[in-house]
């Protein structure tokens, strides 16, 4: 008979990166966490949120990462396994604009994570919720938001100080994996600027379709536009998170300072991302001026013609009409 296959990764021959990434992203959970008793760090996979409940028992500190069809829809449910409140849950998992509410012995987050597709920007919720010791986000299995992350976070969790209290290492995990959404968002600014690149090209071509380059322009300004949204919905979960100052974490300066350099990030991927915005309306601008001096050029073109052919209607009808000089006899 076989031996049994464990869900825990740790202990025994190490899989391969390729098998252990297929096998972790055939699970819909991931549960990484640091025990009370001796201190070490395991990484759990689960299908159901139910599964990591023993395992959290255990632990110290702790990472839960779920990916659910719908978050909106399918996070509540999830939410509430992990013991936070209806009402949290209920406010974070809305359509209201806020994402960021307070509940002392609770807290949650909601954050863009983008993905791009030439001039289609989708933004996809990622949902953090925070209690004491435990961390839990839910994403929609089409963002494989955190996969990257979670394939290391055990690694993480061991940089993570031992000898520091509770409050600093939960403020440690929040920020890093605020920093690894953050991160993967700014990844999509890239292909933007590739796609402003190609649009560029077609702008210095003595013949462009004004029509087809003209609605390719639009269409990338509204991307632009739509991933300043995202980059603003994150500047301000930040900058609540720094002057909002939740129970659960940290009063130390040095480790609060993470988020003041996440908005800084963030504050640069926006000028950036305006920057590229002015790109484009002055291109259009050029695009304008090149097509108002064509059509100049053709109206001064149509006024010369015009003009010879009134000269040359003109000498011909003189010409047809001048009076024959009869001499007398």
């Amino acid at each position: 008979m076989p031996p049994a296959k464990s869900l825990f990764t740790h202990g025994g021959i190490a899989p391969s990166p390729e098998k252990k990434e297929v096998k972790e992203a055939q699970k819909a959970g991931v549960c990484v966490i640091l025990k009370k008793r001796d201190k070490s760090f395991f990484k759990h996979l689960a299908d159901t949120p139910d599964e990591c409940l023993p395992v959290l028992a255990t632990a110290h500190l702790s990472w839960i990462d779920f990916a659910v069809e719908d978050v909106y829809r399918d996070g509540k449910l999830v939410a509430k396994t992990f013991g936070f409140s209806d009402e949290l849950s209920a406010r974070i998992l809305s359509d209201d604009k806020s994402n960021y509410y307070d509940f002392n012995e609770e807290f949650g987050m909601r954050f863009p994570s983008v993905r791009v597709e030439a001039f289609n920007v989708q933004v996809i919720p990622l949902a953090v919720f925070v209690r004491q010791g435990l961390v839990l986000t839910i994403h929609a299995k089409s963002s494989n938001r955190l996969v990257k992350f979670s394939r290391y976070a055990d690694s993480f969790f061991q940089k993570i100080p031992k000898d520091s209290g509770a409050p600093e290492q939960l403020t440690i995990l929040l920020a890093r994996i605020i920093n690894e959404n953050n991160d993967r968002n700014f990844d999509y600014l890239r292909e933007l600027e590739e796609q402003g690149d190609l649009l560029s090209s077609q702008l210095v071509k003595n013949e462009i379709e004004r029509e087809k380059v003209g609605k390719d322009v639009y269409r990338m300004k509204h991307a632009l536009i739509r991933y300043l949204d995202t980059l603003w919905a994150s500047l301000d979960v930040i900058n609540a998170l720094r002057h909002g100052d939740p129970n659960l974490l940290t009063n130390d300066k040095e480790i609060l300072r993470q988020f003041t350099l996440m908005a800084d990030d963030i504050n640069r991927q926006i000028q950036l991302s305006e920057h590229m915005s002015s790109v484009l309306v002055s291109g259009l601008e050029v695009m304008q001026t090149i097509y108002n001096n064509q059509l100049q050029l053709l109206n001064n073109r149509v006024t010369h013609v015009m003009t010879w052919l009134t000269v040359s209607t003109t000498t011909t009808s003189s010409c047809v009409h001048l009076p024959v000089a009869v001499s007398s006899i």
